[in-house]
């Protein structure tokens, strides 16, 4: 695939979140990265695993992130059987970005969210919780408000109209 300018290339390996198989050369992504908080004044080098930790943190890295290519598969190539198994997968990035997630990729693990097609939006920091083991409570309960209410497309007489769905015993 073809890298736009001032971008380059960026592999990262064993994101977790969508099979391999699923993501082509082409699709959109948002990166995702857990990490181990240091505690105190203790250097972040010394947490030998985020496991370790007690004070988790997970936040939206980058988001709409194109992918070219999964594995040795890249746009214009034959799908190989290989591809579906390898959980490389090679973004295009501004070096800012690549920095980011090198530096993610070195004190984390990191997860990808296959976008619908076309969806492009980008989401205000401000909506984007930082899950924390403090936070979880209160964000699961914001995450199910969101959820008994959602506006779903529906095809009606050959088109297509966005309707709200309200879940039964939902506010």
């Amino acid at each position: 695939g073809s890298i736009p300018a001032g971008e380059g290339a960026f592999t990262i390996a064993g994101a977790k979140g969508v099979k391999p198989g699923l993501i082509q050369p082409g699709d959109h992504v948002d990166v995702l990265g857990s990490f181990a908080l240091p505690k105190g004044n203790q250097p972040a080098a010394t947490v030998a695993s985020w496991r370790q930790a007690s004070d988790m943190v997970n936040v939206v890295l980058l988001q709409n992130v194109t992918v070219l290519a999964v594995g040795d598969v890249y746009s214009g190539t034959v799908r190989s059987s290989g591809a579906a198994g390898n959980t490389e997968l090679t973004l295009s990035l501004t070096l800012a970005e690549a920095q980011l997630l090198m530096f993610a990729t070195a004190h984390g693990e990191l997860g990808a969210v296959l976008r619908k097609e076309g969806a492009n939006d980008i989401r205000a920091r401000a909506e984007l919780p930082r899950i924390t083991f403090e936070a979880i409570e209160k964000v699961i309960g914001d995450l199910d408000d969101r959820r008994n209410l959602r506006l779903v497309e529906v095809q009606k007489a050959g088109r297509v109209e966005t309707v709200p769905v309200i879940n039964p015993g939902g506010k």
